[in-house]
């Protein structure tokens, strides 16, 4: 496998400007503030910090460059211009009103950005195979995570509990899809993570799962946008953070917050199989905090 250490080279980077006497604002961003445990900032008790989990899985990757969403192929939800969304699913009985048997998916919540890339969220009643549009939070420009919240079924080793069919979260009256649940899943499954204004991120480690035939590889790289709310040209250009070539199991990294992501930053990861398709999980972790 080869890694390109881009990780170990910002560290030192950054090492050697502090040596030099320069702040670290001018080696790329500042470092997060650590003096508080994980647990204390995963509690909500340290004011101004948060953590964030993003997982996704793209499970038939092909041999040519996809995002690592549940969806496959190129993610449609880089949208420039804000608007609403509405949710729809491939079943029937994923219905709050009973339109079907009622037992699937009754609500979603789903969390993103609006316009002004501030936090927001909303709970939308499914309708089946119906589009719900959302209310009270009706301009998006990101959509970040959703997951089931309520269900016809009571949750069980044997029973669903969760969305029956595909749920597809899109912009309204039929537009692209910002994310989706695999059916049966509960959650959206989706690498992408877009920074609200006004926070800075710090990546603490990552983990990806490669499942692919014997002999058979894949490639994982992790990419980045800075300044994605910059919708005028010349744009603010994608740039790789990470490479990993070669790639069949698991694999994982500790980064340790040796590198910060700044607010309005679009991150996401992609998968190129060589080889037979290939099934690839990336899981990562951030330390967001207020600048």
């Amino acid at each position: 496998m080869t890694h390109r250490p881009s990780f170990r080279f910002a560290t030192f980077l950054l090492t050697g400007l502090l040596l030099l006497g320069l702040p670290a604002a001018q080696a790329g961003n500042e470092s997060p503030p650590h003096s508080a445990t994980e647990f204390d900032v995963a509690r909500g008790l340290v004011p101004g910090q948060r953590l964030v989990n993003v997982f996704g899985d793209n499970p038939v990757v092909g041999d040519t460059e996809e995002v690592i969403w549940v969806a496959g192929g190129v993610y449609t939800g880089f949208i420039t211009v804000a608007a609403n969304i509405e949710v729809v699913s491939s079943s029937a009985n994923d219905d709050e009103d009973g339109g079907g048997t009622n037992l699937g998916a009754h609500s979603i919540f789903v969390a993103g950005l609006d316009e002004n890339w501030d936090p927001i969220s909303v709970t939308i009643e499914l309708n089946g195979t119906s589009a719900n549009v959302a209310t009270g939070e009706t301009s998006w420009i990101r959509v970040n995570e959703a997951h089931i919240v309520e269900g016809g079924t009571y949750t069980t080793s044997a029973a669903i509990g969760s969305n029956i069919g595909v749920i597809t979260i899109r912009l309204a009256s039929g537009g692209v899809t910002m994310a989706s649940s695999a059916a049966e899943r509960g959650k959206t499954e989706q690498s992408i993570y877009s920074i609200p204004a006004g926070e800075s991120c710090a990546l603490k480690a990552f983990f990806i799962d490669v499942s692919v035939g014997a002999n058979k590889t894949a490639t994982v790289q992790f990419w980045q946008r800075p300044n994605a709310d910059d919708v005028v040209s010349p744009f603010a250009a994608r740039q790789i953070i990470e490479e990993f070539e070669d790639i069949n199991g698991e694999f994982s990294e500790a980064v340790d917050y040796t590198i910060v992501f700044s607010e309005k930053t679009g991150l996401w990861w992609t998968g190129i199989r060589i080889g037979s398709d290939a099934s690839v999980d990336v899981d990562y972790e951030l330390r967001c905090y207020t600048e």
